[in-house]
């Protein structure tokens, strides 16, 4: 049973009155917080994110602190706050540990590719749009390849350096996706898709990776290849890496060529 300060009746319905748990404080004194020794490693890049976030809109994000001052959650939002000046929001929870970083740690759920897809689909972005009607037309492409096909570049993965670390830049999720010409990306798609009879794992990342470039190649015919896929008797398997699946289709494209053999792999 409620007491008549957690509820009260309004018509016949029981009204529930929202309590005060925890208070949202906000300080300048960064000094005063304390990182647990057992937490995981500052993830700079992230940080370098945050930086740029907080500079372009500084939303209130409390960390959670125990009473002894040792973050949670939220050692990433408490350096960029540091290094931008502005001030950092927390809870305190007392008697809060190790183990209950670890358990906020787990349960927490990140953004896919294809949250942040519905996101800027949602605020109207072109190129986001583009790849979404892209996926569309082209079910059998998952994010990764679809991606890959649509910026044209061999890998997502673009790298940058924070205090001389190697670290992927995440432009997609930031609302940078560019698509430089969609036309050709539904040509190199279709090609793509010419392979499936043949292979079915045609959809797959590396694989995209490894024949988009034999598309401007002077030394490839798509006709060709098509035809050879059909005569020889080298199949097309999985492989490991890019390289392994050049040197496939170089063995199947090249297979009765008894002059001017071609080579893929420096395409």
């Amino acid at each position: 049973m409620f007491s008549l300060s957690a509820a009260t009746q309004k018509n016949g319905t029981l009204q529930h009155k929202d309590s005060e748990v925890f208070k949202v404080l906000m300080t300048h004194d960064y000094d005063k917080f304390k990182i647990m020794d057992n937490n995981r490693e500052v993830n700079l890049l992230h940080v370098k994110r945050l930086i740029e976030s907080f500079r372009e809109k500084h939303l209130v994000c409390p960390i959670i602190v125990n009473d002894k001052f040792y973050v949670i959650d939220g050692q990433h939002r408490l350096m960029a706050s540091k290094e931008t000046g502005l001030p950092i929001y927390y809870i305190i929870v007392p008697s809060y540990g190790i183990e209950d970083v670890r358990i906020l740690n787990t349960n927490q759920k990140n953004w896919t590719k294809a949250d942040y897809l519905e996101m800027y689909c949602n605020q109207g972005a072109e190129a986001y749009l583009e790849l979404k009607k892209f996926m569309s037309d082209f079910p059998d492409f998952g994010m990764l390849s679809a991606e890959r096909i649509v910026t044209l570049k061999l890998t997502n993965n673009t790298y940058g350096f924070v205090q001389g670390h190697k670290a992927t830049m995440k432009y997609f999720e930031e609302g940078k996706l560019k698509i430089p010409n969609i036309t050709k990306s539904y040509i190199y798609a279709r090609k793509i898709m010419d392979f499936k009879p043949f292979y079915a794992g045609f959809h797959k990342g590396t694989f995209v990776s490894a024949v988009m470039p034999l598309f401007t190649s002077k030394v490839y015919d798509h006709k060709e290849m098509m035809h050879k896929l059909s005569t020889c008797p080298v199949r097309l398997i999985d492989c490991l890496n890019i390289e392994s699946y050049r040197m496939l289709l170089e063995e199947i494209y090249n297979h009765r060529r008894r002059e001017g053999k071609v080579s893929f792999r420096y395409v």
